[in-house]
Formats: C-alpha cells, structure tokens, sequence
C-alpha cells in the first residue's frame, strides 16, 4: 500500500533547492543560481552530483532559475520574479524559446510565475502554469515547434531509456511476445489398418 511514510531523506548539497523534476533516468534541480543540477542515486541510493549545466541566452547566464518541467527532450523553467518561462536544452543550458506569461495574471512582490505542469493527457501540446499565491491555472496550447523545439519531434531517442512520452518523443512501442501455440492433441503411433 501507498503511504507518506518518510523512508529516507537526502542531503542537498547545493544550497536551497527551488525547483526538482526529473527525466525519468536522473533528477534535474535549480537553486536560483544560473544553474541546472543533475542527480543521480549511487548504488546505495544516495544522490550524487553527475554534473551542472549554465543556462544561457544569447550567451549570458539566465539567473533566478525557478520551477521547472521536463517535456522530453526539453525542461521548461520559470525565472523567478519575471514573467517567462524559458525552453532549456538541458544538455547544452541554451534558452531556445521564451515564453511570456506577462497577460495571464498581474502579479506584485513574490506571486511571481512558479508552476508548470506537463502531462499529455491533458493534451499533447499543452501545457499548465500558474504562480505563487494565484488563484488559478491556466492551459496554454503552444505548437508543437514551440514546445519542442527544431522540426517538433525528436529523431533519436533521448539518453534516458525511460524518459516521458511526450509530444516530442514518443517512445518506441513495447513489442509483446506472442503467447505459445497451443499444444496439439498427440497423434497415436501405429499401424494403420
């Protein structure tokens, strides 16, 4: 059964944590700083810094890095005490995209934009933000280029082999084995008359 049982806690050694999401394979983290953080449980389960990337746009650091979503094979992050959300390539840290979020909602001080929400079940392209202390969500549809960047789909499978299905990767159908025929009657040997 499920419960909310504490069964471990892990040390974050990187400061305060502002935003965790993950890949399927790895957790992805922000402080604030102009970095993103991947984690990585060892064999005894403790997480371990794999590396950081510095986010950028047009070549300087992007401070304030918030919540943050992974829509494979992208992250969406919030900047924190703006109106955008960036298209991270989280590889690389290069800000493909900005999204303005400046219409939805007049916000001061700290309700600030901080929530993105991705599931394809509410629609391929679709995406969910809110902010501090707002009284509503709101769906945004984008295109498929905007959410996922280049061409909209992904040619290669991501590094992570259990990475999310989104609407820019989907992953490869899990061929299911045939069930064994079933065993014929066996045949008498003999003599026929």
């Amino acid at each position: 059964p499920v419960t909310f049982k504490e069964r471990r806690r892990h040390p974050f050694l990187l400061g305060e944590g502002w935003g965790l999401t993950t890949d399927g394979c790895d957790l992805l983290a922000t402080t604030g700083s102009p970095y993103i953080y991947r984690l990585r449980p060892d064999e005894e389960g403790t997480l371990k810094l794999v590396n950081k990337v510095l986010v950028t746009h047009d070549g300087k650091p992007v401070k304030n890095l918030n919540e943050m979503e992974y829509i494979t094979p992208k992250v969406w992050v919030n900047q924190w005490h703006t109106d955008t959300v960036w298209r991270v390539d989280p590889l690389t840290g290069v800000c493909e995209f900005k999204l303005d979020l400046g219409d939805l909602h007049k916000w001061h001080g700290e309700e600030t934009p901080n929530g993105i929400g991705y599931s394809p079940l509410l629609g391929e392209t679709t995406l969910i933000v809110t902010g501090k202390l707002w009284p509503k969500m709101f769906r945004l549809k984008l295109s498929q280029r905007d959410l996922c960047g280049d061409d909209g789909a992904l040619p290669v499978a991501p590094a992570c082999s259990k990475a999310p299905a989104s609407a820019c990767w989907h992953p490869p159908a899990v061929a299911v084995a045939a069930p064994p025929a079933p065993a014929l009657p066996a045949v008498a040997q003999g003599n026929v008359s």
